[in-house]
């Protein structure tokens, strides 16, 4: 079954990089340039995975995760960020996970690491969905 990924990226070359290997996958794409446009996109269309940059102009990728996980609870989302932390703090990935991802990925991104992890959370809600 063909599932429906929303991917969130700023850099226009990672989007389309990105956005290329998951129709590889079998995938449907549909793609955002911020976390504002994502949210507009997510009101309209069903997406069973989304996949957000962190920093991003306009809504960043932290603010879109915890208002996605308000918004629609039982969507799934992976962060992807190249790491980094808030002056010295805690890492932005970790921080996505505490807001809500379930999952996250260090750019750049190897692409059967993102398959292997696409995979495992769209399994998990499977599964989940059967109990």
């Amino acid at each position: 079954m063909e599932k429906n990924i929303l991917l969130i990226e700023d850099d226009l070359i990672t989007q389309t990089l990105l956005k290329d290997m998951l129709e590889d996958y079998g995938f449907f794409v549909f793609t955002a340039s911020d976390g504002n446009e994502g949210t507009k996109m997510m009101e309209h269309n069903h997406f069973d995975l989304v996949l957000t940059d962190i920093i991003m102009p306009e809504k960043e990728g932290l603010q879109l995760i915890r208002e996605t996980k308000w918004r629609w609870p039982h969507l799934k989302v992976i962060a992807m960020s190249t790491g980094g932390s808030f002056s010295g703090g805690p890492d932005y990935l970790q921080t996505a996970k505490d807001f809500g991802a379930v999952a996250s990925i260090v750019k750049p991104i190897d692409s059967d690491n993102l398959l292997k992890t696409i995979r495992s959370v769209l399994d998990s809600e499977i599964q989940q969905e059967t109990y």
